[in-house]
């Protein structure tokens, strides 16, 4: 990825150099990102088209079991955390559910702080949106209103 110098402000030195990502680098990492999410479950494998066919078809607990399996193999997988929270979810496991939002939340933020490149960072500031648009109400809903402003407010200062 190429970048461009920032121009210098009156309090940088003179050594200090500031690389900033062109508008056309960020959109087409973002681009690649929100494709990324939204083709995910073709390259997870067999399990995990059966565990989102099973939801598909409102049959929870299949997915559940299925999801489980995945992330015995892969626990630092966000994005099957955040599949198992939907499955728990419909199953009405919703302690379990918000768990899982939880763990999916704290994974995809220590990712988007190691992220090797600006699209896989962004990937992780995805992920982690999507599991605070569900924690929210979650919280809201069990009256924990700081606790729901507060993720509130991580996602505007993520913008």
């Amino acid at each position: 990825m190429g970048f461009y110098l920032g121009s210098r402000g009156l309090h940088r030195s003179s050594e200090e150099l500031t690389p900033v990502v062109t508008p056309g680098e960020f959109v087409n990492s973002l681009s690649v990102a929100i494709r990324a999410i939204m083709t995910d479950g073709q390259c997870r494998g067999k399990t995990y088209g059966q565990a989102v066919r099973s939801l598909r078809q409102a049959r929870p607990g299949v997915a559940v079991r299925a999801l489980s399996r995945i992330l015995s193999a892969a626990p630092r997988d966000p994005v099957v955390h955040r599949m198992l929270a939907v499955a728990q979810f419909d199953a009405c496991n919703v302690e379990e559910a918000a768990r899982h939002l939880g763990i999916s939340l704290a994974l995809a933020r220590h990712d988007a702080t190691t992220a090797p490149s600006l699209g896989h960072s962004l990937r992780a500031h995805l992920d982690g949106a999507l599991a605070r648009l569900v924690l929210i109400p979650i919280h809201v809903g069990r009256g924990q209103r700081d606790a729901a402003q507060a993720l509130a407010r991580e996602g505007l200062i993520m913008l």
